[in-house]
């Protein structure tokens, strides 16, 4: 019985630290939360939360038609507004971080250290961010048109959980 005890608990413990979810930034992996999918009317978003050494973290954005249509040529610019279970917002300023592959466009955002306690305390409840056209010449994204996604599940465990 003894055995079996031990047996579950490593089994969890390995199971718990292998469940990590990590994202690549430039080259260098950070432990990451679950991927939120949220929808709005025209496009799907991709949010996670990604932990830096510091305390601090970057928020991650990925956004696709939902049509599926190729939007390859636009960025995510401009703010980027996080809406919480509490009536609060976290505004993220653009710093031009524009990506792209298979038709989803990026863009990652700086969280403080501040920002990151609310996101333990609040479920994030939808977002809103601008899409316009990437001009290459000018390094910006202009004509750029507002929507927003909502999300209905939890991601204040998964914040807590990274940042314990």
């Amino acid at each position: 019985m003894k055995r079996l005890c031990l047996f579950f608990i490593t089994f969890c413990f390995v199971y718990s630290v292998s469940a990590q979810n990590y994202f690549p930034i430039n080259g260098t992996q950070y432990p990451a939360t679950p991927t939120w999918r949220m929808y709005g009317s025209k496009y799907v978003a991709d949010v996670l939360i990604v932990k830096k050494n510091d305390g601090t973290g970057y928020l991650i954005a990925g956004v696709q038609e939902k049509d599926g249509w190729d939007i390859s040529y636009y960025a995510i610019g401009g703010l980027f507004y996080i809406y919480l279970s509490n009536g609060g917002t976290i505004k993220c300023v653009d710093r031009k971080r524009y990506g792209s592959m298979d038709g989803i466009i990026t863009n990652y955002y700086n969280l403080t250290k501040e920002e990151i306690t609310i996101l333990k305390n609040n479920n994030i409840t939808g977002v809103m961010f601008s899409i316009g056209f990437y001009s290459s010449y000018s390094g910006t994204v202009v004509d750029r048109r507002s929507y927003s996604a909502s999300y209905y599940g939890s991601t204040k465990y998964d914040v807590q959980q990274l940042f314990k």
